[in-house]
């Protein structure tokens, strides 16, 4: 016999504890993380997750959160205007540092890509608050600049849909 979908209401309430559930989980991994290449592969998937999270929230939908790419994710956000064209391009490149550690990830080449994909980042961003902590005197490594930058597009992301 065939399963009966049942549907359930959105429940605002469970979903942002969910995120900030998310969010402690995100910041504990990172604290006790010492491996940089781990360090970059936590970020860039609570990116991810905050992509997923705003499809949720947008759809009103636990499923929102798998059923959209998170390419797609971007370019809704963008077309929403919550993400700039600038910035759009910015979370595409996270989102292929995510891809390729995910897919490639014990390939030692894989972390060299990646850190060459987040200095492209780090010229492309004109964020006027964002810039100055991530400028090439900064005493930031670039793993504390890519956190910066999942720190502001996550906050952003979700300020924007209305998650906070």
């Amino acid at each position: 016999m065939k399963d009966k979908l049942v549907r359930i209401p959105f429940d605002q309430v469970a979903f942002e504890k969910t995120v900030h559930d998310r969010w402690e989980g995100y910041q504990a991994e990172l604290m006790i993380c010492e491996d940089k290449k781990s360090q970059l592969f936590i970020q860039v998937n609570y990116f991810q997750s905050c992509l997923n999270n705003a499809m949720e929230f947008l759809l009103k939908s636990r499923h929102g959160r798998h059923a959209v790419p998170p390419k797609s994710a971007i370019k809704i956000l963008f077309d929403l205007g919550v993400l700039s064209e600038q910035t759009s391009k910015v979370a595409a490149k996270l989102n292929k540092i995510r891809n390729s550690l995910a897919h490639d990830y014990h390939n030692p080449n894989a972390k060299a890509e990646a850190e060459k994909t987040i200095q492209e980042i780090v010229f492309d961003l004109d964020i006027p608050p964002v810039k100055i902590q991530l400028d090439e005197n900064s005493h930031l490594d670039k793993y504390e600049k890519l956190n910066l930058l999942v720190l502001y597009f996550s906050g952003r992301i979700e300020t924007m849909v209305g998650i906070h």
